[in-house]
């Protein structure tokens, strides 16, 4: 499914500059685009962590083994390289059952923060990629993994 800032907003936002708000800076040399992301890693002393995640090409289809969720924090990826990529995310409160699963395709020039707590599958990308990541660094843990046993969810993207 094709994203959009309505129909992923139960699960995050969608991160793009498209139609949104400016300011000019740098003399006019510059166009700032500000707020882009609602960005929630405050909690339980949580400091900003940015890193550049390096993502290997997916073949297609392949299996969906697992979902992840981060509970105490948003995560915002933002693709560096000028590639459309794929996400998989449930709204499952417990363990994200396959019928709850949503997939959408994020086109080029776009990224995604995801909300605390939301499950998803990590990136997805049919072309080897760079991520910029922005995410919560703390002492307490902030990664949950849920590993299916027998369901057989296959993904495919065109």
């Amino acid at each position: 499914m094709k994203i959009t800032n309505h129909n992923f907003k139960n699960y995050g936002n969608l991160i793009s500059i498209k139609n949104k708000r400016f300011k000019n800076i740098n003399n006019g040399y510059a166009k700032n685009f500000y707020d882009l992301a609602k960005i929630d890693i405050k909690k339980a002393k949580g400091t900003p962590k940015l890193s550049i995640f390096k993502v290997k090409a997916r073949k297609f289809p392949f299996k969906i083994e697992l979902m992840e969720r981060h509970p105490i924090s948003s995560q915002l990826f933002f693709p560096l390289d000028k590639h459309k990529f794929l996400v998989v995310v449930s709204n499952s409160k417990l363990n994200p059952h396959p019928d709850t699963l949503r997939s959408f395709i994020v086109p080029e020039n776009c990224g995604i923060n995801y909300k605390a707590g939301v499950w998803h599958y990590p990136l997805i990308a049919k072309k080897n990629s760079l991520f910029l990541v922005f995410d919560r660094k703390g002492s307490k843990k902030n990664l949950e993994i849920f590993k299916y046993k027998k369901e057989n969810i296959k993904l495919s993207y065109e």
